[in-house]
């Protein structure tokens, strides 16, 4: 299992522990339920939850230097020139909506092409005179791995927060998640157990059982 934090608070990947609901109907490849359609994520229409690659070819800007963008949870995406891709290029990225110190946003790049980040934006035209449109990641929140230790297999990505609804007795279904970039509907949940995050102290796992209550969290991990 794996937790992200919000990166005002500290993303974290973790594990879900999810009360009174039934196993089984697990994701298929990609994080594509089996026997769904899979959600193509249009470019320039809707935000969505990315992780991000530097282009490290050595060719002139715009065509290169810039990002590939995967979408979580999906084996595709809508490319700016409307193909599907596994992953997207776009020359540049606008990350001046996260409020972060550059020493901090330096560290949180070092992780990037770990896939231990994961930016919620929009992909929009950028369309380079002389070039074409080579697309922009316009990202408005991130989100950073807890830890750098990620499972061998593959696990849907969630955003779970506090619904407001508080009970006498038990179980309350107190929690919502949704699985990010797919149109499937939230579910309520008794609770996310962050027990099985590898490798975080007590004191994160605190931080993301915190967070579910403010900004929410990404979690990694399963329905039991």
């Amino acid at each position: 299992m794996r937790a992200f934090l919000p990166v005002t608070m500290a993303l974290m990947f973790a594990t879900f522990a999810f009360g009174c609901e039934e196993a089984g109907n697990e994701p298929g490849i990609g994080g594509i339920e089996q026997g769904a359609e899979p959600q193509v994520l249009p470019a320039g229409s809707a935000s969505g939850y990315y992780s991000l690659t530097r282009d490290m070819r050595k060719c002139m800007y715009p065509m290169c230097g810039g990002y590939y963008l995967t979408a979580v949870n999906q084996t595709r995406m809508r490319c700016v020139d409307g193909s599907l891709q596994k992953s997207c290029y776009v020359a540049d990225a606008d990350f001046s909506a996260i409020k972060l110190p550059g020493s901090d946003f330096d560290a949180l790049f070092s992780r990037v092409n770990s896939k231990l980040v994961v930016f919620h934006g929009t992909v929009e035209s950028n369309v380079i005179e002389g070039r074409g449109d080579y697309g922009r990641l316009v990202a408005d929140k991130v989100y950073s791995a807890v830890t750098d230790k990620l499972p061998g297999t593959y696990e849907p990505i969630y955003f779970a927060m506090d619904n407001g609804i508080r009970c006498i007795k038990a179980p309350c279904l107190s929690i919502d998640d949704v699985k990010v970039n797919t149109n499937s509907a939230p579910r309520s949940v008794m609770d996310v157990d962050f027990s099985g995050v590898q490798g975080a102290t007590q004191e994160q796992r605190d931080a993301a059982s915190m967070a579910l209550y403010e900004a929410g969290v990404l979690v990694a991990g399963y329905h039991e």
